[in-house]
């Protein structure tokens, strides 16, 4: 791996944490800085009914954003 790649990588990780309105602000900055059309994101919580609750939000949120392009969340 190039050292552009890694400082890129390095530099894509970031951390979204608060409210919906919070996480989809950062996720739309995160795929726009990264110029991505696909984002994984990782949840670490210890409760596993606190980490599914956790992803479907993220999923509620990504369905906000996918809405004015037209495109169809499958989740």
């Amino acid at each position: 791996m190039m050292q552009s790649e890694r400082l890129w990588r390095t530099d894509c990780v970031r951390r979204s944490l608060g409210s919906d309105t919070t996480v989809q602000a950062g996720l739309e900055r995160l795929a726009s800085d990264a110029r991505a059309d696909e984002v994984i994101v990782l949840t670490e919580t210890y409760e596993h009914s606190d980490r599914i609750d956790s992803y479907r939000r993220v999923a509620r949120i990504a369905a906000k954003i996918l809405a004015p392009t037209g495109e169809a969340y499958a989740g």
